[in-house]
């Protein structure tokens, strides 16, 4: 670490596992509550709060995990856990203390459904047919409020199975309780979600998702160089103070858990104290988006191939150029004219690459001498003659562009944590012929959104709102074709592509469901809102 530069010491006891450093589980259930009486809801925190995970239990997890695969050059069989994470509404907390005045976020007191329209979401009595209405949504909307959400993950469906059915079973009659005596809770949703089994990491369009997650600074122990994130450069690389790894930049713990240094707008290297009265017991918690976007893969793919055809090109590459990597996570600047699957799954060289500036020489620590021989390097594109300015991956992340806001040091107080995973059955596609069998489960498949942050306005909403669905930020280009959104009647989006406007006249990622939660850190649960 360079002079004077120390991360700091994170409460791993304390923080939910979920945020820091995520539970990256195949299986995952999302039980949304709403409570009915707060009294026997504090009771039911109480009986689960010794069964919420830890960051330290899922980290300890995760690098024993990693370990025995690096051991064996395999997946490990029979290395097995369950987690669960909880996590209340503001409208919940309100349920269950009245010690409010540490929250200073408007937007999480004010919920997602009427923070809809600022997310592009359909508003107004002339859009109450649309799906994504909040008149229509599954739950978080005007019909169905939810006070908590409790996220199951674990690598076995069945085991998982069996702990949401006990979790269940226990809002119906409380354990230890008189015959009779509920939780005081009431289930409004639940959601399962699952890794797709066919193309592992992948979403359901056909493309690797989640590449691109920053690296949380911070040591979780006292040992000079026990950081949270693993660092993969060699310190003798100027810039292993700067990423963890090869395109993951190292941010500031104080952007996604609150209470610690965070990120400077124009300084990556020296932090700010956290700017909000963390005194109290919102220490060590996050704010959680949640959001259930349906996707409608067969609109998607009608599209993009009627849309090649007019372009010349093949769907695939149509479609790469609208995410801005191909369907293996191969990105388009490193190789511009076809897929990659093996740059696709080299997880150390697959983000390696920025937009203005040219990639340049990154030296490794000796361990990973093998994928030092692996690391492409990549011209910069300023003038979008590869990556388009609104593909997905650069609208959402402009790395070293300069936007609206500033350079690369202030993009980066933008970075949330992603941990999201799709959910409903696949429908495999042929790029270039179409669905390969019919579709059986009526379109109901897409991705559970899940992402923590320190500020819903600063990063989530602002990424949303101000990049991608604006035609002009953080530069000139049209709309993120896959997840922007206009909130004007006709609901039409631009895509600006080979000296072309494209116009995308449906929507094909619909929000059905969502609320901002505050997850709270394990004192807070056990002292605060269940006492």
């Amino acid at each position: 670490m360079a002079d004077g530069l120390e991360e700091p010491l994170l409460n791993i006891n304390e923080i939910q596992g979920n945020s820091v450093p995520g539970f990256n589980k195949d299986y995952q259930t999302f039980l949304f509550f709403d409570i009915v009486e707060p009294v026997l809801a504090k009771r039911w925190l109480s009986y689960w709060t010794p069964y919420v995970s830890t960051a330290q239990e899922v980290l300890q997890f995760n690098r024993l995990y990693q370990l025995m695969r690096e051991r064996r050059g395999e997946e490990p069989d029979g290395i097995t856990a369950t987690w669960l994470n909880i996590a209340f509404s503001y409208e919940g907390l309100k349920q269950l203390t009245d010690d409010l005045s540490v929250f200073e976020d408007s937007e999480f007191k004010l919920g997602m459904k009427k923070r809809s329209g600022i997310l592009g979401d359909p508003t107004g009595t002339s859009q109450e047919q649309l799906e994504g209405h909040v008149k229509n949504w599954l739950f978080g909307g005007e019909r169905n409020p939810v006070h908590l959400v409790l996220i199951a993950a674990g690598d076995d469906h069945v085991k998982l199975k069996k702990w949401t059915e006990l979790i269940k079973e226990s809002t119906r009659q409380l354990p230890g309780a008189d015959p009779g005596t509920g939780g005081g809770i009431r289930l409004v949703f639940e959601q399962e979600g699952q890794a797709r089994q066919d193309l592992k990491g992948h979403e359901h369009f056909g493309f690797k998702d989640g590449i691109s997650q920053p690296g949380v600074r911070g040591r979780v122990s006292a040992m000079a160089e026990d950081y949270l994130t693993r660092r993969i450069i060699d310190p003798s690389d100027p810039r292993a103070t700067l990423y963890a790894k090869p395109g993951q930049p190292l941010i500031w713990p104080g952007q996604f858990v609150l209470g610690y240094p965070q990120q400077l707008r124009d300084d990556s290297l020296h932090p700010k104290q956290s700017d909000l009265q963390m005194t109290g017991w919102v220490s060590n918690g996050s704010y959680l988006v949640i959001r259930r976007l349906r996707q409608d893969v067969v609109a998607f793919w009608e599209f993009v191939r009627m849309e090649a055809q007019n372009l010349g090109l093949k769907p695939e590459k149509f479609a790469a150029l609208m995410f801005g990597r191909w369907p293996s996570g191969a990105p388009i600047l490193l190789t511009p004219e076809e897929d990659d699957t093996l740059l696709g799954h080299n997880e150390l060289a697959n983000n390696h690459f920025m937009y203005v500036e040219d990639s340049q020489t990154i030296k490794l620590r000796p361990e990973f001498a093998e994928s030092q021989k692996q690391l492409h390097q990549a011209k910069g594109d300023p003038q979008a003659a590869l990556c388009p300015f609104a593909a997905h991956i650069r609208k959402t992340n402009p790395r070293d562009e300069t936007t609206d806001t500033g350079s690369l040091s202030d993009s980066l107080v933008r970075r949330i944590l992603r941990r999201g995973i799709p959910f409903g059955e696949p429908l495999p596609v042929n790029f270039e012929t179409g669905l390969t069998g019919s579709d059986q489960y009526g379109g109901n498949r897409g991705l559970m959104f899940v992402a923590y942050m320190t500020s819903i306005e600063k990063q989530f909403e602002f990424i949303s709102r101000n990049w991608m669905n604006s035609k002009c930020e953080p530069k000139e280009g049209g709309h993120d074709p896959i997840t922007g959104q206009h909130e004007r009647d006709a609901r039409k989006r631009e895509f600006e592509l080979m000296d072309r406007t494209i116009v995308l006249d449906k929507e094909w990622v619909i929000p059905t469901g969502g609320e901002y939660f505050f997850q709270p850190s394990i004192s807070a649960l056990r002292n605060v809102l269940a006492k």
